[in-house]
C-alpha cells in the first residue's frame, strides 16, 4: 500500500481541479522518523527559518526551509519516501527536480490563521510543470491545522500580488517579491465559500500526502487554529516543491 503509484483517477482530479488527496502513500515508519527529526530540528533552526515565540511550548509558529542540501534525514525523506514519485506521476513526467523543502510547526494554543495566497508570485521562476507535496506528521482537521484550497483556481489564468506576513525582514528576496506590485490584490475568498468551491481535507498523520498543482492554485496556507481547550498537541507538516 505504501510507496504506491498515483492512480489514473487521482491524476485526473489533479488536472481537473489543481489538487488531489492521495491516501496511504507514506509509511508510518517514515512519519515517525520525520516527526522525531523535525522536533529535534526545532532546537537548531536554519538561516531561512522563522519563529514567532522562540523557546515556548505554546503559542509558537515555526517554519524553516532548505534542509535537504545539508541534512541526510530530510534528504532521504525527499528522495526515498515516495513523495517525489507521486509528484512526477501527477505531472506526467519521468522525473522531478526538487526546488526546496519546508517545514511548518505549530505548538498548542497557537491562534493564527494564514492568509489566502498563491506560491508562484513569491518565486524567481515560472511555468506550469510545478507540483507541491504536503505531508502531515500529525492528524489535522478543519479546527486544527487544515489546509484549504479553492478548487479549480489554477484555471483562473492570473497571478495575484503576494502578501508578506507582518514582521518579515526586508532583505533582497523581499524586495524582489514586492517588485511585482502591478498584480491585483487577491480576492476575499472567505466572503462566499459556497461560490468559491473551496475544499478542506482531514489527513491522517503521514498517510495522506496532498499533491497539489501549486503554481497558481489558490490556497489558505494553514487554518492552523489550535484551540486552547482541545487539540493540545504539536502540529507538524513537511512540504516540498518540485518541477
Amino acid at each position: 500500500m505504501f510507496d504506491r503509484d498515483i492512480s489514473f483517477e487521482e491524476i485526473a482530479s489533479y488536472r481537473a481541479v489543481g489538487v488531489v488527496y492521495v491516501r496511504g502513500a507514506i509509511s508510518p515508519e517514515w512519519t515517525q522518523r520525520m516527526y522525531d527529526k523535525i522536533s529535534a530540528h526545532m532546537a537548531g533552526l536554519g538561516a531561512f527559518s522563522g519563529d514567532t515565540n522562540p523557546g515556548s511550548v505554546t503559542s509558537r509558529f515555526v517554519h524553516d526551509r532548505y534542509m535537504w542540501p545539508t541534512d541526510p534525514d530530510f534528504r532521504a525523506y525527499a528522495f526515498e519516501s515516495g513523495v517525489a514519485k507521486l509528484c512526477a506521476q501527477a505531472m506526467g513526467s519521468r522525473s522531478a527536480r526538487l526546488y526546496f523543502d519546508q517545514i511548518f510547526v505549530k505548538e498548542p494554543e497557537t491562534h493564527e490563521r494564514f492568509f489566502w495566497h498563491q506560491d508562484l508570485p513569491y518565486w524567481p521562476m515560472g511555468g506550469t510543470q510545478i507540483c507541491s507535496a504536503w505531508v502531515t506528521m500529525t492528524d489535522v482537521d478543519a479546527e486544527a491545522s487544515a489546509l484549504e484550497f479553492v478548487l479549480g483556481s489554477d484555471k483562473l489564468g492570473k497571478l495575484y500580488r503576494p502578501v508578506m506576513p507582518e514582521g518579515t525582514e526586508q532583505d533582497d528576496s523581499i524586495q524582489f517579491i514586492n517588485s511585482g506590485n502591478d498584480q491585483p490584490e487577491i480576492p476575499d475568498f472567505d466572503a462566499d465559500r459556497a461560490k468559491n468551491n473551496d475544499a478542506t481535507w482531514k489527513p491522517r498523520a503521514g498517510a495522506d500526502p496532498i499533491v497539489a498543482l501549486e503554481h497558481v492554485s489558490i490556497r489558505s496556507g494553514f487554518h492552523w487554529f489550535t484551540s486552547s481547550n482541545t487539540n493540545r498537541i504539536r502540529r507538524v507538516t513537511w512540504h516540498c516543491k518540485v518541477f
